[in-house]
């Protein structure tokens, strides 16, 4: 096929010629490929018309059986998105037909139309769902019986929302746990139990956050100075974070960015060093939140990478200062450093001179390993620990003991050991004690008229413990004991009863935040936040003393925080004299407001472009905006880059060059008296 083809014809006797005066086209005829026969497709949903064929230029029709119901659309080219909306049959074909050479095909065989199930919420772009938060999820559906629920997470299953929604129902509401996986792939899938076929999934992928930006990386490893790794051999990064969501692993210079692992679980990851890695020394290793890029991570100091192995050495942290002494029975963790090949060592007990007495572990990898002490293997007295790697090793630097509890060894509760404390269930509270015995503690609960003691914690260090006391009887006999947990017959318990109780009436409530003095933004998320010592719920409300009116923002909200989201709208007009209140549901005397007046500013309405931007972007104010702003730009480090102030009562438009700064991720703010926005700009070169 072409569109390029003429005909010469040449007379045999007296050889004159001629040529098409002009170029004409061969094409393969259409050929319907979907719909093609034996398809089940659901009423209003999308599906794809497609042919070969042809020159691009077709009217695709519909039939039921041999009843031509229209056209389904003209001069369209392959593939054509079919939104269904028709009666449910199994007799339907498609005809295709080309406008230009006229070749057409249709279906070799009926296909059908079946009952369907169409998601309704989450469904359109850019949906922003909060951790700890309800929402509805919505579909229509003409299919008897209930139907499942089930989310998914970049096509591939999560988990199972609802097993069986009742028909007739079409709302689903879902709260999402706080601690649920966050990310920006995430789709919700419905379908019919009685006919698995028949299916629907959100259009477009939704997000699921935290409410504010409360999460944190912090590297752990290479972050010291002097780190020296090998290309070609094996390490381990580290870090950790109070993320719900996978991290990307980039290797970093001030000038270079190299991606090492796009998505990444947990806190560590092996990483094999690529003999093309540049050999230098100005190398650090950033993690970064897969969901948001401004949560991140990097090393402390700088870390070379060498194709020369330096000089091997092992260097032992822990155990190694003065005076430790170790139980048997007990476990303790020895660490090192070392800079030798894939990080893999031998871990030898010598006596208190420095003979090897025994390994007790071999080809231990890291730089990390827990030892629990047999009871009766090694006598008391004083030992090193030896980490080699062949010729090579490191030995504690001071001896260490290990024995059983020391004479005179003694453990007393500090908290709760008052007469006359109330414990409330669902609260925290603070069990502390001091003990002069090596290793941890395991810590019990008992009553006067129930002996029996219930674990709260076992192997404790330290010597305080939060306790977060659950639903349980309520009594005023309560004890907390506290036993050594490589020694049980040390202990010590409190002297008096203690009372635990599911309420307590009245109390006292303090509102955090907001407290006074902030500016807060219409349309954007923030924390309300309060202490109480009751446990019954609160009603939170907001208070306008600009015109003496109260507006409910929630009721019968547990905890002591809230994440409310500022309507922008009408109700809330901009203004400087607001508090926030919140009132036990129990007792309305026990209220607190905010100490003094937030304020509540319209957005910005500002466009900026282009974004990405090169050399400059424009940010353009909308015609009725007459306050004067303060523009400010920082990096992707909150470092500021540029600051200017614009009177938009004179100028709509202001021109910023980005032609000196780096690639990368920067923030806009900007700042009147009234409002405040802000807005994420990509600078690419």
């Amino acid at each position: 096929s072409g569109i390029d083809y003429t005909v010469v014809v040449t007379d045999d006797n007296d050889a004159s010629t001629d040529v098409s005066n002009a170029d004409f086209r061969i094409t393969q005829p259409v050929v319907v490929t979907s719909p093609n026969g034996g398809e089940s497709w659901a009423n209003l949903s999308w599906h794809n018309i497609t042919w070969t064929g042809g020159t691009g230029d077709a009217k695709v029709e519909l039939y039921k059986g041999l009843v031509n119901l229209g056209t389904l659309a003209d001069h369209v080219a392959s593939p054509f998105s079919w939104s269904i909306n028709q009666a449910m049959a199994n007799d339907y074909t498609v005809k295709v037909t080309d406008y230009v050479d006229l070749s057409n095909d249709v279906s070799n065989s009926n296909f059908t139309i079946t009952q369907y199930v169409h998601v309704g919420a989450p469904n359109v772009p850019d949906v922003r769902w909060i951790l700890g938060t309800q929402y509805n999820i919505t579909w229509t559906d003409n299919v008897p019986g209930p139907v499942k629920i089930e989310l998914y997470y970049n096509g591939l299953f999560h988990s199972e929302l609802a097993a069986s929604v009742a028909d007739g129902t079409n709302t689903f509401a879902w709260t999402i746990p706080v601690n649920h996986l966050m990310g920006n792939l995430f789709k919700v899938r419905i379908s019919s139990i009685a006919d698995p076929s028949i299916v629907d999934m959100s259009d477009f992928n939704f997000r699921i956050d935290a409410a504010t930006n409360t999460y944190a990386i912090t590297m752990i490893q290479p972050s010291d100075a002097g780190i020296v790794w090998v290309k070609g051999s094996s390490y381990l990064i580290s870090w950790v974070d109070n993320l719900n969501s996978p991290v990307r692993i980039d290797l970093i210079t001030p000038t270079s960015l190299v991606n090492i692992a796009p998505s990444v679980e947990g806190s560590t990851y092996g990483w094999t060093i690529d003999a093309g890695i540049p050999a230098a020394t100005n190398y650090k290793i950033m993690v970064t939140s897969t969901t948001d890029n401004s949560v991140l991570g990097e090393s402390e100091f700088d870390f070379e990478i060498t194709a020369t192995p330096p000089q091997t050495n092992i260097i032992i942290e822990q155990p190694t200062l003065p005076g430790l002494y170790w139980l048997r029975g007990s476990s303790y963790l020895i660490s090192w450093t070392d800079n030798v090949p894939n990080n893999v060592v031998d871990i030898v007990l010598c006596n208190s001179g420095g003979t090897e007495l025994a390994t007790l572990k071999s080809g231990a990898e890291g730089s990390t390993w827990v030892w629990t002490i047999p009871a009766l293997t090694y006598a008391p007295g004083d030992y090193r620990i030896k980490v080699k790697y062949g010729g090579i090793s490191g030995s504690s630097i001071f001896t260490f003991h290990i024995g059983d509890s020391p004479t005179g060894a003694y453990i007393n509760l500090l908290q709760p050991n008052v007469d006359g404390i109330t414990w409330l269930e669902n609260h925290d509270y603070l069990i502390s004690w001091e003990d002069n015995i090596p290793g941890t503690v395991d810590i019990y609960y008992y009553r006067t008229s129930n002996l029996t003691e219930v674990p709260i914690a076992t192997d404790v260090a330290g010597s305080t413990y939060v306790w977060s006391i659950p639903a349980m009887t309520d009594g005023v006999d309560y004890f907390v004991k506290i036993y050594s947990h490589a020694d049980p017959t040390i202990a010590g318990d409190s002297d008096f009863d203690f009372a635990i109780q599911g309420f307590l009436p009245g109390g006292v409530v303090t509102v955090n935040s907001p407290n006074g003095g902030e500016t807060w933004v219409k349309g954007n998320e923030y924390l309300i936040s309060w202490d109480d010592n009751f446990a019954e719920n609160v009603k939170i409300e907001l208070v306008n003393y600009s015109t003496v009116t109260t507006t409910l923002i929630a009721n019968n909200v547990e905890g002591s925080t809230y994440v409310w989201t500022i309507p922008n709208n009408g109700s809330y007009p901009a203004g400087i004299q607001y508090t926030v209140r919140v009132t036990s549901v129990e007792t309305n005397t026990v209220t607190d407001e905010s100490n003094a007046y937030f304020t509540i500013v319209d957005p910005a309405s500002v466009a900026v472009y282009p974004n990405p931007a090169d050399r400059e972007f424009t940010v353009k104010f909308n015609a009725q905006s007459n306050e004067e702003y303060t523009v400010v730009l920082v990096d992707r480090f909150n470092m500021p880059v540029m600051t200017r102030t614009i009177n938009t009562e004179n100028t709509k438009e202001l021109q910023v060059q980005t032609s000196f700064l780096p690639v990368g991720v920067y923030f806009m703010t900007l700042t009147s008296g009234n409002t405040k926005h802000t807005e994420k700009i990509l600078i690419q070169h």
